[in-house]
């Protein structure tokens, strides 16, 4: 991601450049979602859990109150509205905000 960055504030980029750095940084998300997934259908409940995370953060987030449910629930309704969003349109458009 710093590559990324630091490629988009030179002046001379090629498309090409740019092309390719975005090509491997997908790639390697799509490895990394990959990887997590295997590892969710192998044991849903460690990934939700936080077991692999460090104590220091697994802390945090018991702090926070963070608990994998929630998660469920936002992504759930993050979905239902991109839905409606998106088989009517006209009624979840986002107007713009300088008229």
């Amino acid at each position: 991601m710093a590559e990324l960055t630091s490629t988009l504030q030179g002046q001379q980029t090629s498309e090409l450049e740019l092309r390719l750095l975005v090509e491997t940084w997908l790639s390697n998300y799509e490895r990394l979602f990959r990887i997590k997934a295997t590892a969710a259908n192998a044991d849903v409940f460690y990934v939700m859990s936080g077991l692999w995370k460090t104590p220091a953060k697994r802390f945090f987030l018991w702090i926070g109150g963070f608990r994998p449910s929630d998660v469920l629930k936002d992504v759930s309704n993050l979905m239902h509205l991109l839905l409606l969003a998106r088989f009517i349109p006209h009624k979840y458009k986002i107007k713009d905000s300088k008229a």
